[in-house]
């Protein structure tokens, strides 16, 4: 405006105002001594010489085009009404009179291209200087009020105040600009506090974690505070990485003026990394012992499959049968409920083991046990008695369903196919309607329909209330003696539980003799399979449990 940046449009119109005369008068010149080729070469040197002239045309007083270079009829726009921007029009005469005109399109002037329009360079360059000049005071002035330092008209006593806080201390203003740093923060980050006048405390790459230290989304308090203008307690943030990482418990308050709008605030920094450590550790220990303890109740829970099942077929042994069988007994007893039990045995099977090898052998029983315990219902027992014998306990079941399901098991059983080999099943069911005295009863009753059902030709399921004639029959034939029935009875009548409960303490006592009387037991019992009957064995297995000195009564059993 003041001149002091010269117009480089003007100057470029004067510049080609002045190519556009020039060239005139030179054509006036010598188109008295040259040809019209020779004055076309010419004007078409001119054009080449000056990249900025698009067409140059020579034109009569009549309008006709008589010279012209680079299509110019084609780009002229000029008429003798109105002139277009970047043409010039130079009139030429001859011996004093109008003749015609010299015509020169020029090329748009260029200038600076901003959001797609042209721009003057000298208003390009004002705003540039105007913005440089801008940001360069910003960045200059920032400066300058950062060495202003705040924190001098803090009194003294004040400052030595919080200087002897051991909590890191900060005061920001609105824009969460450090105004006062005490000295316990500065030594926590490794600066002065002159150096943290004016910055901010996100330079230091605060992290709000949990309390186990895992990073979350939630904002820093500061900010926090800052947007809801209340107070924050005791949000941990993470700083620093590698080997001394910290952790510290933050609080925020707003500070407000006597209008009750906010200032700035006061920001607590405490330590907490010797805690935060302590914690971490406390939970490593819990998760390794919550891992032992899982590791300890699934060994125990092998340990107890162990103990209570059958390593062969994985149907329950005799103790853990005879275990669950009083309890279900004492139930059924107390609140009249049915029960039924069925003795099973495979048909020959001696002679699988002596045919085909005692490798088959222990695959038959395998695969007998497994289609015994899918047959069967989920609340049913299915115990390995002994040898070839399987014995299963139907809870809430009456007599007639209980021989459905035993008939049911010998077709299972019936359906197995072996190489070389096929199987069949004897089976004798009993109940409690059928009126036992003990629970070796109902087992005895269902063992003597067994014998039965192998003399009838086995392969088949054979009843207590459906059987008694055959019963009576042979129990006559080899009827016991009354001592023998009294000791029977006698027998029958021990507990099992009672009889666990001695092998425990003894185990407790005396373990080595526990685990002889235990080993002794089952030697007897293998020993007298096939030798005695079902009673008979019961009656072993309790008297090789308790054969030996016991050491809570010091007197042979």
């Amino acid at each position: 405006m003041i001149g002091l940046i010269p117009n480089e449009e003007l100057q470029i119109q004067q510049a080609r105002t002045a190519l556009s005369e020039t060239t005139a008068i030179s054509f006036m010149a010598l188109a008295p001594r040259m040809e019209i080729d020779e004055l076309k070469h010419t004007l078409e040197m001119i054009r080449e010489r000056n990249p900025d002239v698009r067409s140059i045309a020579v034109r009569e007083a009549s309008g006709k085009v008589v010279l012209e270079s680079d299509r110019h009829t084609g780009v002229w726009q000029s008429t003798t009404d109105t002139f277009a921007k970047d043409e010039n029009v130079v009139p030429i005469s001859s011996q004093g009179e109008p003749w015609g005109q010299l015509e020169v399109r020029w090329a748009p002037h260029g200038g600076v291209r901003v959001f797609g329009k042209t721009v003057r360079t000298d208003l390009t360059l004002t705003i540039f200087v105007a913005a440089s000049l801008f940001v360069g005071f910003s960045v200059f002035l920032r400066r300058v009020l950062r060495q202003i330092n705040p924190s001098k008209v803090v009194p003294n006593r004040v400052r030595d105040a919080l200087n002897a806080l051991s909590e890191g201390l900060l005061v920001l203003d609105c824009d969460n600009s450090i105004v006062l740093a005490n000295e316990s923060f500065a030594t926590a980050t490794g600066k002065s506090t002159d150096t943290l006048l004016g910055t901010r405390p996100g330079q230091f790459a605060f992290q709000v974690v949990d309390g186990n230290g895992e990073a979350t989304t939630d904002i820093l308090p500061w900010d926090a505070s800052t947007r809801r203008e209340k107070p924050t307690k005791g949000i941990l943030l993470a700083h620093g990485e590698g080997e001394d990482p910290r952790t510290y418990s933050v609080s925020t308050v707003p500070v407000k003026n006597e209008k009750n709008v906010t200032r700035g605030l006061v920001a607590s920094f405490e330590d907490v990394t010797l805690l935060q450590r302590k914690q971490e550790e406390l939970r490593f220990a819990l998760t390794s012992l919550r891992v032992s303890t899982d590791e300890v109740r699934k060994q125990n829970h092998e340990l107890e499959w162990l103990a209570t099942r059958d390593t062969l077929t994985g149907c329950l042994n005799r103790r853990s049968f005879f275990h669950a069988f009083e309890n279900y007994w004492r139930d059924a007893q107390t609140q009249q409920l049915p029960m039924s039990g069925v003795m099973v045995d495979i048909d020959f099977f001696k002679a699988v083991n002596d045919n085909h090898g005692h490798g088959m052998g222990d695959e038959v029983l395998r695969q007998m046990s497994a289609v015994l315990m899918k047959t069967v219902g989920e609340t049913d027992l299915v115990c390995r008695y002994g040898g070839e014998e399987f014995t299963i306990l139907m809870p809430n079941t009456t007599i007639d369903d209980a021989e459905m399901k035993a008939e049911q098991c010998r077709l299972a059983v019936k359906s197995l196919r072996f190489e070389k080999l096929s199987i069949t099943a004897s089976l004798g069911v009993s109940a409690l309607c059928q009126n036992p005295e003990f629970p070796q009863d109902l087992l005895d009753q269902a063992g003597r329909c067994l014998y039965v059902a192998k003399r009838n030709g086995r392969n088949q399921v054979v009843r207590w209330d459906r059987a008694q004639a055959q019963i009576a029959k042979m129990e006559t034939e080899t009827a016991p003696t009354r001592e023998q029935e009294m000791t029977h009875k006698a027998a029958s009548a021990i507990p099992y539980h009672a009889v666990a409960a001695l092998t425990s303490a003894l185990a407790h006592r005396d373990q080595s003799t526990a685990v002889h009387s235990r080993r002794v037991a089952d030697m007897c019992v293998a020993t007298g399979e096939g030798l005695l009957s079902l009673r008979e064995c019961y009656v072993l297995e309790i008297a090789a449990l308790l054969h030996d000195k016991h050491p809570l009564t010091n007197n042979r059993t």
